[in-house]
């Protein structure tokens, strides 16, 4: 890799990494014709910034075009962490299936960057759109209400996953995008913000400057703050003018011709205050589709100069890239207080001052904790603790992990995952055993969100249930799994035993016919047990459930060079020879195998191969086609369902008037039969056959 600057093609840089050329980041990025992951062949840079770069791809395996997004953290503090982080936001945007979500197909690192791959897009973004192609003008009010509209719609979809609405967090112009084909897509869920740990460092980005809501700059985003980038969007399309922070001059000023009926719909989505927006997406999309009216509208812009003075006191700054950040308050900063908690009153006042996370009411309420007299409060008192990322937190509440009280033990976990106690988990997952189901949702929820959510989240399906119901997925060797799924989850969150946590993992997600998550977990399997043959037929059997015939032959291979003799190997194998249409080798290992045995099954699948090899050569010899039909037809002079093929072979050679007859009367006597349906089709192929007199012949035949 080259360090250059992807926009100017200059090598100079500040300390910051901006280029001194045209202000953009400098991003080490991939010459043409550079393949990642052994799959993901660059073609050109499409775009960089602060977060990392975009790239134009070809899936090799695939031969499809795909988006290649890199993510790059720019705080390498705990890259273990990072990459947890990274993986859990790989596999959630995984999961989002909706025409506006460019899909993800597959994540992986690469030399401490972590990358996604997306369905490629042809066309522009917004930001773009106006700037250049529009030479910053407004554009068109019907245009900007589709846009709305199309928008609002994957919002919906969003704002409505389960168990909890996901936020887009960054809806600007710039990530709204347009297609070629008219469709309106919602982009960059990953570059939208880095990859950064959730530690107690100085910054946490939440938005862009302009297009961030109040609450956005407050550290608490919710669904009605993805309406308020919208509707900024919204405006800038309308008036090419980049709104300031909370800040946006009258819409009718800047554009007159714009209806009141638009503008009341913009200022009402731009409220300073959640509650005076929409309520939702959906009612958004239903007023811009004009089934309802917008409602009242009420005007909160009184309170912004008082609002924005109180932000900058809280020194709101802007990072490179447009991004805000707020500092927090240090601890040098807060003055020692002594506090006397000698009745419920006291208490009440330093839980509400627990409530607004004042730093001074974090030592009383440890106390509190450990003051019987006020054991009423200590529902309450842990729930508050989780507002405090301080580590003397962490031993007060992992002694309540065992208390008598439910609530306690359900409220426990959930504070010591907002605070990050990773050190915690083993403690927490004690509780994966607790009677109480509720109990142990909760800590695996807790688990979930130290490590992999998503993952904890999905074997959360399995919690408590027996295994003996789909052992027989397991390998023999019962030292390659655990024996609960509540072992399983520990030892993957402390990353213990990672060869049978993959196994594990990998067979669950195959059961849950999530095949993508199995393959991935099972090659990783591989990599550590190269050598295991039984790993291996696990391996290709999901493979086989992907369709991916071509890798699963690869593996099978292997495997039968150590266990070549064995039938049910053989069995596979001739099944992806099949699939792969290779069907003079899958004849050859299944001819082998009926010599041996004679079974039924494998005579019926020897038959059907026979078939299928004859169609294939019909395109090029009639003669070769009808030699796989006689194979089929001889293999077994006894075969309850050889008139299908005598009807074949006879309309082949051109008999036609005898080939209808053995059909019809083939037809007649199995409605149930195995090749009824091919039959029907070989009738309509006589019909529709170019020899004299044959619809005559049939209509004869059929009175």
């Amino acid at each position: 890799m080259s360090e250059v600057c992807i926009k100017c093609g200059h090598k100079d840089f500040d300390s910051q990494g901006n280029c001194l050329y045209c202000s953009t980041y400098g991003v080490k990025w991939f010459k043409p014709g550079t393949v990642l992951d052994s799959r993901y062949e660059i073609k050109k840079a499409i775009k960089a910034g602060g977060m990392g770069a975009v790239y134009k791809g070809v899936d090799t395996r695939l031969s499809q075009l795909c988006a290649i997004k890199e993510m790059l953290n720019q705080e390498e503090t705990d890259p273990e962490y990072m990459k947890k982080r990274f993986m859990a936001e790989a596999k959630l945007l995984a999961d989002l299936r909706h025409n506006g979500i460019p899909r993800v197909t597959d994540y992986f690192t690469h030399q401490k960057r972590y990358y996604l791959i997306m369905d490629y897009l042809d066309g522009i973004d917004l930001f773009t759109y106006i700037t250049v192609n529009c030479k910053n003008i407004g554009v068109d009010e019907k245009f900007v209400v589709k846009i709305g509209i199309d928008v609002c719609d994957i919002l919906i979809y969003l704002h409505n996953q389960k168990p909890e609405p996901i936020l887009h967090r960054d809806i600007k112009p710039s990530n709204i995008f347009l297609c070629n084909d008219g469709r309106v897509m919602l982009i960059d869920f990953g570059l939208a913000r880095p990859v950064n740990p959730d530690t107690s460092s100085e910054k946490t980005i939440v938005g862009t400057m302009g297009y961030a809501s109040l609450e956005q700059y407050q550290g608490h985003p919710e669904p009605r703050s993805d309406l308020y980038g919208l509707a900024a969007a919204m405006y800038f399309l309308l008036t090419a003018i980049q709104p300031g922070p909370l800040k946006f001059p009258p819409l009718k000023e800047a554009r007159t011709d714009v209806s009141s009926w638009l503008e009341k719909i913009v200022k009402k989505a731009l409220s300073l205050y959640p509650e005076n927006r929409f309520s939702s997406a959906l009612e958004m999309k239903e007023v811009l589709e004009e089934k309802r009216d917008p409602g009242e509208f009420k005007d909160d812009s009184g309170d912004l100069e008082e609002v924005r003075k109180e932000l900058i006191n809280e020194d709101i700054t802007t990072s490179k890239k447009g991004f805000f950040t707020q500092k927090k308050i240090s601890k040098e900063h807060i003055k020692e207080t002594a506090f006397i908690i000698s009745s419920t009153s006291d208490v009440e006042k330093i839980m509400e001052m627990a409530e607004k996370s004042d730093e001074r009411a974090l030592e009383p309420l440890i106390k509190i904790l450990s003051m019987e007299e006020f054991k009423e409060k200590h529902r309450k008192v842990v729930d508050l603790l989780g507002n405090f990322k301080d580590e003397k937190v962490v031993e007060p509440l992992v002694k309540m992990l065992s208390s008598p009280d439910e609530i306690i033990r359900r409220y426990t976990p959930v504070s010591l995952a907002k605070i990050g106690a990773r050190r915690a988990i083993k403690d927490i997952g004690k509780l994966l055993k607790d009677p109480s189901i509720a109990v142990q949702k909760s800590a695996l929820q807790a688990i979930g969100d130290l490590t992999e959510k998503n993952i904890m989240d999905f074997l959360s399906l399995f919690l408590g249930k027996n295994m003996e119901s789909y052992r027989d997925k397991f390998p023999e060797d019962k030292n390659l799994y655990f024996d609960t799924v509540e072992d399983l989850i520990l030892n993957l969150a402390e990353n213990k035993n990672m060869l049978k946590c993959y196994i594990h993992l990998s067979i669950l997600y195959e059961i849950d016919g999530k095949y993508f998550e199995a393959e991935t977990y099972m090659k990783k399997a591989i990599e550590i047990r190269k050598k295991d043959i039984n790993l291996r037929v696990i391996y290709v059997r999901i493979l086989m459930r992907l369709k991916n015939y071509e890798e699963a032959e690869e593996n099978m291979k292997k495997v039968l060079e150590i266990k070549g003799d064995d039938m049910k190997l053989q069995l596979i194998y001739g099944e992806i020879l099949t699939n792969l249409k290779k069907y003079q080798e899958a004849i050859e290992i299944y001819d082998e195998i009926y010599i041996s045995c004679q079974e039924e099954d494998i005579e019926h699948k020897l038959i059907e191969i026979y078939y299928s090899y004859g169609k294939k050569l019909e395109q090029h010899s009639r003669d070769l086609a009808l030699t796989q039909y006689n194979r089929a037809l001889m293999l077994n002079p006894g075969y309850k369902e050889k008139d299908f093929f005598e009807a074949l072979i006879l309309f082949k050679s051109g008999r036609i008037k005898k080939s209808i007859s053995i059909l019809k009367k083939y037809m007649d006597e199995n409605p149930d039969g195995l090749w009824y349906d091919k039959g029907s089709k070989l009738m309509d192929e006589i019909k529709n056959s170019p020899f004299p007199g044959v619809i005559s012949w049939i209509k004869g035949l059929l009175d």
